[in-house]
């Protein structure tokens, strides 16, 4: 059975992408998927009503999200490769580096931990926004290749935090 994947984003100067990340035979398949709708980001600019407005509309929308992830997870990672232009693949032997580290003070959006890996023409840093997704990430990619682990989980403050050298 395949280990479970788990949701990554970025942030870069065209925006934020979300990926859901999967392992298959050594491979790691990052699927691209839309995850902030351009209305959330129109009615952000509208303050208040914005915001009340979105909490009328938010849960319409990660239903959606669900059901498309929902969807991803039934189909083979090769297959959903071609759905959108940022989507794409790693061989487990090109990761040259990898660590997983705690969320730093300047951190974007509402990550709890960060993800850098460095490989060929490409070096990334993907937040991981749940401790879900950081067990899951840390269940997934020791599979694939080496990877330093720099957070544990604090269980009085109920967070990841800089693991003790």
């Amino acid at each position: 059975m395949p280990p479970p994947p788990f949701n990554a984003s970025t942030h870069g100067l065209m925006g934020e992408r979300f990926f859901r990340v999967y392992a298959r035979s050594g491979r790691l398949y990052f699927i691209s998927y839309r995850g902030r709708s351009k209305l959330q980001r129109v009615l952000g600019q509208f303050g208040l009503l914005g915001a009340l407005l979105w909490l009328a509309f938010r849960k319409r929308f990660e239903r959606k999200i669900e059901k498309l992830l929902a969807e991803f997870d039934q189909a083979d990672p090769q297959a959903l490769l071609g759905r959108d232009s940022a989507s794409f693949a790693l061989e487990g032997k090109q990761l040259l580096e990898q660590s997983v580290a705690p969320a730093g003070l300047l951190k974007r959006g509402s990550a709890i931990a960060q993800w850098k890996f460095t490989a060929p023409e490409k070096a990334m840093t993907l937040s991981l926004p749940t401790p879900k997704d950081v067990d899951a990430a840390l269940a997934l990619l020791p599979r694939v290749s080496d990877v330093r682990v720099e957070l544990e989980w604090d269980v009085q403050k109920r967070k990841y935090i800089r693991r003790a050298a």
